[in-house]
């Protein structure tokens, strides 16, 4: 290691250009060469933990470098992916240009410190090459250290892979301004799908929840585990996510999009009643955090915070222990696919069971209290504004009856009440909208209305 060190420094002194000879690049190859372990991970700002390198991007966090080219196993399948890359030592500093999974071209620098190397990359490709070993949030780099580790002489090392199916790397350096020509991303661009598989990965899995911050409100881990989420956990598939109900044992899934290109990155959720709420997520270490709005209209979080009046969730997960297969880590446990019927069956019980409870209508009669109760029966109280009804007449009324819900139609059946003109009379409405605390309907004259749940 010292004379190739050595070798390494003469032969700067004799060169004065910054195109490398092939001597020179196969010396800074071979340096690179050997087993390394991954010591930290940084990207765009966020820092993985080492189970969190372990469990998602390389088998018991090390990556192998052999043949110009990473050499990386996959923790779920045992597959190892392999990622060309080409080097040139002559610049202060040393420059590596990676091909990534897609056939992008991205720059970046490395160094040694120690037995230490130090690589840092831009994951934008019409970034060039980055001026600093450093991993700001927004600023698109990608920051990992490595450590070399020691080879056992009990151990077999593995032959390099035969890359003679991939195009031979060459030794030509790409300036900035090529890396530039090779681009078609912009500061607004879509993320690759590249990008998108390798975030859909580090999600995948179980993750226990550590932590709920709801509207300035910290759930305790009792109240998660009961209320919330069976044994507090989460199972993140590719494009889904599932939690078990730990009252009916029944498991919800929902959707979710990511896009890391944003800063911060940012993620949506589909509901059950198919309204979206967006919201942030960001990794550290072996933790995930995600802070999301309560309200589909509501505006996307700007930090990771929710306190009280926010109308926002925090959501602090950690990595969990997954004794599932590997070939099932991806995606949730798989189910019967239900039919359309089902389907439909199944969304008007979600329906009916959101609309039990006390919902509160003010309009410009007054004010109108109604009770949904679980077996079908209804109470509802209407007070009265001034002026809104006869002059000498009770400032409420009071009614009660059946009510049922099917395919988004509202129907109630005044059986009794206090108001004569309206005994034996349905009234059906239009539900548009419904969510923890507020459901939107329309009458038969097509007006919105909103309600607001009463706790």
């Amino acid at each position: 290691m010292f004379t190739i060190l050595v070798s390494l420094m003469f032969a700067q002194l004799g060169t004065t250009a910054n195109q490398p000879t092939d001597t020179r690049v196969a010396k800074a190859h071979q340096l690179l060469n050997g087993e390394w372990e991954v010591v930290s991970y940084t990207d765009d700002g966020e820092t993985l933990g080492a189970a969190l390198v372990r469990a998602k991007l390389a088998k018991d966090g090390r990556v192998r470098v052999a043949s110009r080219s990473f050499q990386i196993v996959n923790p779920d399948t045992n597959e190892t992916r392999v990622v060309p890359f080409r080097l040139n030592p002559v610049p202060t500093p040393r420059q590596i240009i990676v091909t990534t999974r897609d056939d992008r071209t991205i720059g970046g620098i490395y160094r040694f410190d120690g037995d230490q190397l130090i690589v840092c990359l831009e994951t934008s490709p019409d970034a060039g090459y980055p001026s600093s070993f450093e991993s700001q949030p927004g600023s698109n780099r990608t920051l990992i250290t490595f450590k070399m580790v020691a080879p056992n002489a009990a151990t077999e090392v593995p032959a390099p892979l035969d890359l003679g199916a991939l195009k031979p790397p060459t030794d030509a350096v790409v300036t900035p301004a090529e890396l530039a020509v090779l681009a078609t991303a912009t500061a607004s661009r879509k993320p690759t799908e590249s990008e998108l598989r390798r975030v859909r990965e580090l999600f995948a899995g179980n993750w226990q929840i550590r932590s709920i911050i709801d509207d300035g409100e910290r759930l305790g881990a009792e109240l998660i585990h009961r209320g919330f989420a069976e044994d507090g956990q989460v199972r993140f598939g590719s494009r889904t996510f599932s939690i078990v109900n730990p009252r009916t044992t029944e498991r919800k899934i929902n959707t979710y999009r990511l896009d890391p290109t944003r800063t911060p990155s940012e993620i949506d959720v589909s509901t059950q009643f198919d309204s979206i709420l967006k919201g942030i997520y960001r990794f550290h270490g072996d933790t995930l955090t995600v802070c999301l709005t309560k309200n589909d209209d509501g505006p996307r979080p700007d930090a990771f915070e929710a306190p009280g009046g926010s109308r926002r969730m925090l959501i602090e997960m950690q990595l969990a222990d997954d004794e599932a297969p590997a070939d099932t880590r991806s995606q949730p446990d798989p189910e019967p696919m239900p039919s359309a019927d089902q389907k439909a069956r199944e969304f008007d019980a979600r329906v009916r069971r959101s609309l039990e409870g006390s919902w509160v209508l003010t309009d410009s009669r007054g004010t109108l209290t109604t009770v949904f109760q679980p077996g079908g029966l209804f109470v509802a109280t209407r007070t009265w504004g001034r002026g809104s009804k006869r002059l000498f007449g009770p400032p409420s009324d009071s009614s009660s009856g059946t009510w049922s819900y099917r395919s988004g139609l509202l129907s109630a059946y005044v059986s009794s009440t206090t108001d004569r003109q309206i005994v034996g009379h349905q009234v059906n409405s239009r539900v548009k909208t419904i969510g923890e605390d507020t459901m939107t309907i329309t009458d038969v004259y097509g007006t919105v209305k909103t309600l607001r749940r009463l706790r």
